[in-house]
């Protein structure tokens, strides 16, 4: 009797380390994909290139979004990442008083196998409101942006 419950005690703490490891391993890479989170919306509040280079995957990353052509038929638009960053880098930052109004919120974040991340955030940028979802990849230890697409509110 004795023998079988050191037995199972002996797993089942096996099993709590492996499980704590496993969380504490989830958490770092939580914490890791709130970063990219926070470098793509200062980058995109402050125009500040770098923190949007450290969100993006600037060789392979791209943002989708619904536009309507002349003829009013909607098509799906792509602008790869580097062009997106230079773009919102070359526009200026937000003044104090769109900062003032701006902010993010995290409605959902999803981690695969600890290399694939979807995240939800509702993004208020001054006076516009927009829901994005955002695909990230983590690729030589670091969590990037990989696809962006949204709609705005």
């Amino acid at each position: 009797m004795n023998k079988c419950f050191l037995t199972f005690a002996l797993m089942a703490s096996l099993a709590l380390g492996v499980f704590s490891a496993k969380a504490q391993e989830t958490s770092t890479h939580e914490a890791k994909i709130k970063q990219t989170v926070l470098n793509y919306y200062e980058g995109y509040i402050y125009a500040d290139l770098g923190k949007l280079a450290l969100a993006f995957d600037t060789l392979a990353g791209h943002m989708k979004f619904v536009k309507a052509e002349a003829d009013q038929a909607e098509k799906v638009g792509v602008i790869p990442a580097n062009e997106l960053i230079k773009r919102w880098a070359g526009r200026g930052a937000f003044t104090a008083e769109q900062i003032a109004q701006s902010g993010y919120k995290i409605e959902s974040l999803d981690i695969l196998d600890d290399k694939l991340a979807m995240v939800k955030i509702a993004l208020q940028a001054a006076d516009k409101s927009y829901v994005d979802y955002l695909a990230l990849y983590r690729v030589n230890e670091e969590w990037k942006i990989v696809n962006k697409v949204f709609v705005q509110r």
